[in-house]
């Protein structure tokens, strides 16, 4: 199977090039602090929501979002199975 990396500015949402067969929702603010929380909800929220709908609206059958490791305690460390 072919795999295609679309940049997408979940931001500024916009319609995806189709037709599209699998998504994957990696994206996680780059903001840790309560003074970001428009950032935080717009990323991690919104984005998620602008993403999904413009797959779909592209004809995806799968849509995964990754989530963030920020829900667990605020870091840009990678997560393990063990973090608490």
């Amino acid at each position: 199977r072919k795999f295609t990396h679309v940049p997408y500015d979940v931001l500024a949402p916009a319609a995806l090039p189709g037709p599209v067969d699998a998504a994957y929702y990696l994206a996680q603010a780059d903001a840790i602090d309560a003074r970001q929380l428009g950032r935080l909800f717009g990323v991690n929220t919104l984005g998620a929501l602008h993403a999904a709908q413009a797959s779909l609206d592209a004809g995806c059958r799968f849509f995964c979002n990754a989530s963030s490791g920020t829900v667990y305690a605020p870091s840009f460390a990678a997560r393990t199975e063990q973090a608490p």
